[in-house]
């Protein structure tokens, strides 16, 4: 397959996928991206098998050989339903992360207990475009980072927050990209409230995380962040040969400030092989600081209390050639 990008086209990624089911891609390479390689959205069981992101070289139009294949991530799966399966890849060389799993926070700027609703800010215009949807389960992360509980949705509408609730709201939040265009809101009704709800809570849809993902017998590294980034639950991280990743090779983290969900419950990671990887990572501004990591940073800026996550299995990991902690965990129950 050849996919050539226009100069005058500024249409993101090189292939993307959007509300796809039961699609497989096989022994596919990409040698270079305006954005994500391959991204998908909104999709359920997407199965990436021999598939590649690498850089291309020795190619006889160009005096030198590209530095980078891709300028951001390898592969960039977002709000699916039931995430990927990624099979025995090469993801190498990548702008950003080679593999990331997540959804999508909304934080609260307004509670009603006597009504079960609460209000979350949004930089969609209207309630239908956001990602919780009607009958979803709701989870409800506090402003420390522990999880309060979850719900299902039984109604979503728009809402209209005023300029003081987001400014109260965004106080109690840390290092938030781009709140600028947090302008809209949306409210939701819960079928079974849930105590505790407070204004710079965090929530997510569990049904639009990635959870039900294989990660497995691939190749990944040689990239300036992190190897494979999850946030999704009920899957898989195992096999894998991890080499010359900047940061961490495998990073289970919530990333509220870029409002990236969720907090992974029910993961295995086993019998992966990691050297070299940690070498450029700045203990000053992360708090993924392990070449395998498990680790929320709580709405507040600090590390959370336990309880982020659940039953987090690690087990038969190689690490080797890389800077102590090898491993660091944080906020887990089992």
């Amino acid at each position: 397959m050849v996919l050539t990008v226009l100069p005058d086209s500024y249409t993101p990624h090189a292939i993307y996928l959007t509300n796809c089911t039961d699609c497989k891609l096989e022994s596919i390479t990409v040698y270079d991206s305006n954005c994500f390689s391959f991204f998908e959205s909104d999709c359920e069981r997407t199965h990436y098998y021999r598939c590649a992101v690498t850089r291309k070289i020795n190619d006889p139009k160009f005096p030198d050989d590209r530095l980078r294949a891709g300028f951001a991530d390898g592969i960039h799966s977002k709000h699916a339903k039931v995430g990927p399966i990624i099979e025995e890849c090469v993801l190498e060389h990548s702008g950003d992360d080679c593999i990331a799993i997540n959804g999508s926070f909304y934080p609260v700027y307004r509670v009603n207990e006597a009504d079960r609703t609460l209000y979350i800010l949004t930089a969609e215009d209207m309630a239908s475009k956001i990602k919780p949807k009607k009958e979803d389960t709701l989870v409800v992360i506090s402003n420390r980072g522990t999880r309060r509980g979850q719900s299902p949705i039984t109604n979503i509408s728009t809402a209209y927050p005023t300029a003081s609730e987001r400014s109260a709201c965004f106080s109690k939040l840390t290092n938030i990209r781009e709140q600028q265009n947090y302008t809209n809101g949306a409210k939701i009704v819960l079928s079974e409230w849930i105590d505790g709800i407070g204004i710079g809570d965090m929530v997510y849809s569990n049904d639009r995380i990635g959870s039900g993902f294989k990660v497995i017998n691939n190749k990944v590294g040689h990239n300036r962040s992190r190897a494979i980034l999850i946030k999704a639950s009920d899957g898989k991280i195992s096999g894998n040969t991890i080499e010359h990743s900047a940061m961490s090779a495998i990073a289970i983290a919530p990333e509220f400030y870029w409002l990236e969900a969720g907090c992974s419950q029910n993961l295995e990671i086993a019998d992966n092989r990691i050297s070299d990887c940690m070498y450029d990572a700045s203990m000053t501004s992360t708090s993924q600081a392990a070449s395998i990591t498990v680790v929320a940073e709580a709405p507040n800026g600090k590390l959370a209390d336990c309880g982020a996550f659940s039953d987090i299995h690690i087990h038969g990991n190689i690490i080797e050639d890389c800077p102590f902690p090898a491993v660091f965990l944080n906020s887990i129950d089992g």
